[in-house]
């Protein structure tokens, strides 16, 4: 059975006879994937990271174990890079030819990752005002006032 890293090898090997504007290179000392000497894909922590926008980076980061990915430093996140984990090997190869066409719109200046940096979150809607006595007591006397058991007595008919 394969392992992550053969799993890699083999992927980068195809990428490289199969598309001639990739190169294989370092990310931080890390195998990777580069066009044009930027980096697309690249193998770290027995799990690949690759740099997508669009649908193929929401699919990546549904994946059970996938999170964001920041390569210089993995305790935070940068826009477009997502690293998925090796029970996900299997799916690496197209994610692989998807970040290389995603790399290359940007290349081609058809998209920008910076495109993918986040807004700062919506501030909360604010709190309803809070309920008066008053106002507790009117909507007390308007609920019970159209109910018909409030105003019957014992002995009245029937409505």
């Amino acid at each position: 059975m394969a392992n992550a890293r053969t799993r890699f090898d083999t992927i980068q090997a195809y990428m490289l006879r199969a598309h001639p504007s990739v190169s294989a290179g370092a990310l931080y000392n890390r195998p990777a994937l580069l066009v044009q000497g930027q980096p697309f894909a690249f193998f770290c922590f027995n799990a690949m990271a690759f740099r997508l926008h669009g649908r193929l980076l929401l699919q990546a980061q549904v994946l059970p174990g996938a999170k964001g990915f920041d390569p210089l430093n993995p305790d935070r996140h940068m826009p477009g890079w997502v690293l998925v984990p090796e029970q996900h090997f299997l799916r690496w190869d197209r994610f692989t030819v998807e970040a290389l066409r995603c790399m290359s719109e940007a290349l081609d200046g058809r998209f920008s990752f910076a495109a993918l940096a986040y807004a700062p979150p919506a501030p909360p809607a604010p709190p309803p005002p809070p309920s008066t006595p008053a106002s507790l007591v009117d909507r007390f006397k308007r609920a019970f006032s159209s109910l018909s058991w409030t105003t019957s007595r014992p002995g009245d008919p029937v409505r």
